[in-house]
């Protein structure tokens, strides 16, 4: 509602009304029909408590949207700020760079099959976005091989351990994550950005 957690500097700013601080005026029409269609979830969510009642709604629908948003969140968050990956500037950006702007991570053998290896093979998938998931997961060998020193993996010492201490190392991750990459820096000793501790 206020992009508390957003860029300082668009501090205010709702992602729900069209304002100067995160939209341009030909992004108004889509931000007001966005909030509209989240308006609409919102009132129907209320009507459903109000005939089946909120706790099957919440069951049903509230839930799993915390659980699925959880996840999406906590993956594009663990593997795209890491402190081991470089972003660029506009001169130095290529398409390849922003490939390999990601990291290979693992939740254990067991949450990565559920999640279709999005986390075990993130690489693969940002090198050939239309692979199947199947086909990114057989093509990481072979991605780490050839890009060599290129290839990003957070390579823990817990590869043992059971799928329940994986998971649960994965949200430690998160909130380590959190702690230490708030801001990116640009570097003057290569011209890049990465994410350190304010």
């Amino acid at each position: 509602m206020t992009n508390i957690t957003g860029a300082k500097k668009n501090l205010g700013g709702s992602h729900f009304w069209p304002n100067q601080k995160l939209y341009t005026s030909e992004q108004t029409i889509k931000v007001l029909v966005s909030t509209l269609g989240v308006g609409t979830m919102v009132l129907t969510a209320i009507y459903m408590s109000c005939l089946v009642g909120v706790q099957t709604v919440c069951v049903y629908f509230v839930l799993p949207l915390w659980v699925c948003n959880s996840y999406l969140v906590s993956i594009t968050f663990l593997q795209h700020t890491h402190v081991d990956v470089p972003h660029f500037d506009s001169e130095e950006f290529t398409w390849l760079r922003g490939a390999l702007s990601t990291v290979d991570r693992s939740m254990g053998s067991w949450f990565d099959a559920k999640l279709h290896h999005i986390v075990d093979s993130h690489v693969a998938h940002h090198m050939f976005s239309k692979m199947p998931f199947y086909g990114a997961k057989k093509a990481t060998p072979c991605v780490k091989k050839y890009l060599g020193v290129y290839y990003k993996h957070v390579d823990n010492a817990r590869l043992n351990c059971s799928n329940v201490e994986h998971w649960l190392t994965w949200w430690w991750d998160f909130v380590q994550g959190m702690v230490e990459a708030q801001s990116v820096v640009k570097s003057e000793e290569d011209g890049y950005y990465w994410f350190v501790k304010e």
